[in-house]
């Protein structure tokens, strides 16, 4: 049985909270501590929303940076997470995510290059184009953020970033309520799709013209 977030979890909204970059520059000097875990940072993250734990996950991303060790548990958070947001599910992630380790500099240098994009958002975020409250607009953005979040996992080169923030724009527009940035994370979203859809397709037919020369 599903539970329901009505009555029973976190706001979405972060309006009126703390600032993103005084959640991510609180984060990083607790990973100074050593390693941390999903569960830690969810925990440290609890009461400010499901959207901002989605940010937060997929700010790294957003960086020139190698994700090496993160990609597979933080792309598989999105998914899970991004899903229950549109649904309006309670939070929940299996225990092996919970518990996956991540290394305190890692976290250190994410998050830290996360601030620096944070900044930058709480300077261009604002409520406008709220479209995100339409019937069915929420459900839609939480599976695009699913989708991207199994796009994190897959294994093509220089599509990370994008992506990522795909996820952030998506999940900051529905937690501002600004829809412009909801737009641009669909447009990014959508490119990525198209891009996966055409490696496909490539792939088949190379795999069409092979597979005679295979069989003789």
């Amino acid at each position: 049985m599903v539970d329901r977030a009505a009555g029973a979890g976190a706001p979405d909204g972060h309006r009126g909270g703390t600032r993103l970059s005084e959640d991510l520059r609180a984060l990083a000097e607790r990973g100074r501590g050593g390693p941390l875990t999903l569960r830690q940072l969810e925990e440290a993250l609890r009461g400010r929303g499901l959207a901002m734990v989605i940010v937060v996950l997929a700010l790294p991303f957003c960086l020139p940076v190698p994700m090496i060790g993160i990609s597979v548990p933080f792309g598989l958070a999105i998914a899970f997470l991004g899903l229950r947001l549109g649904f309006g599910w309670r939070p929940w992630l299996p225990g092996g995510l919970l518990d996956r380790e991540i290394p305190g500099h890692v976290v250190v240098r994410v998050l830290r290059g996360g601030e620096g994009l944070a900044r930058w958002l709480e300077r261009v975020v604002r409520s406008r184009w709220d479209f995100t409250r339409w019937p069915g607009m929420r459900c839609a953005i939480g599976i695009m953020i699913a989708l991207c979040g199994v796009g994190l996992i897959l294994p093509v080169p220089l599509t990370n970033m994008i992506v990522g923030a795909a996820i952030a724009l998506l999940a900051v527009g529905i937690m501002e309520g600004d829809g412009v940035l909801v737009v641009v994370g669909f447009a990014l979203g959508v490119a990525f799709c198209l891009v996966i859809a055409g490696l496909l397709v490539l792939g088949r037919v190379g795999w069409e013209s092979l597979w005679p020369q295979v069989c003789r």
